[in-house]
């Protein structure tokens, strides 16, 4: 089994030549990639935003893998696989989101998006917090032993196909919080962006992730 290379849109993601990639790996894209990617064979959303249930129907999906994890009222294509969402206790999120001295920490972040910690181990389930950690779960739970995050910046700067996204400051605790059971899996996870606030993977150039 090749490496999967799991695509966002955080600006790095510019830097990424797709073209070097070779055909055996898996290019799996998330959100916004639908619209610019030269090149996917997976897809996934866990966002709700309408944007990605039209580009779940965008012509350049037609033949691409496509999974989401979205509420059960929203109906999907087809050709789009449903994944359960698993979310955190909504009493103990708004329990959270009421202490103000947490206000906009990563910490009140990660409550604010329902987010669960840790991989999913059963497959078909996907821990909620971003559609980068949702298809880290995915990639996991299919086996794969080598992964290349590319996009995951986790910064504010616009992304590639245009708007800011909301706040990404709790994703170095929810990446962090995988480590320790990809390790005892024996999957390697390298980050493609030396200046991803994103540390707890190593963190290489497009170039070296190549190699790796």
């Amino acid at each position: 089994m090749g490496k999967i290379w799991i695509i966002g849109s955080g600006p790095s993601a510019r830097l990424a030549d797709f073209n070097a990639i070779p055909k055996e790996d898996i290019i799996f894209g998330v959100n916004g990639t639908a619209g610019w990617a030269p090149r996917l064979d997976w897809w996934f959303t866990l966002d709700r935003d309408p944007k990605n249930l039209r580009r779940m129907e965008c012509r350049k999906l037609q033949g691409v893998r496509c999974y989401a994890a979205l509420p059960d009222e929203i109906p999907l294509p087809k050709n789009v696989i449903r994944l359960t969402r698993v979310a955190q206790n909504p009493k103990y999120n708004k329990n959270i989101a009421r202490r103000r001295q947490f206000r906009n920490t990563p910490e009140w972040w990660l409550s604010r998006w329902s987010a669960v910690k840790t991989l999913s181990e059963i497959p078909g389930k996907i821990n909620t917090g971003n559609s980068l950690w949702g298809a880290l779960q995915i990639a996991y739970q299919a086996n794969f032993k080598k992964i290349i995050l590319v996009g995951l910046d986790a910064d504010d700067l616009p992304r590639v196909e245009g708007g800011k996204p909301n706040s990404l400051l709790h994703l170095p605790i929810l990446f962090e919080s995988a480590v320790a059971q990809l390790k005892a899996s024996g999957v390697q996870v390298f980050n493609a962006n030396p200046k991803s606030k994103v540390t707890c993977f190593p963190r290489v150039t497009f170039k070296e992730a190549l190699s790796v």
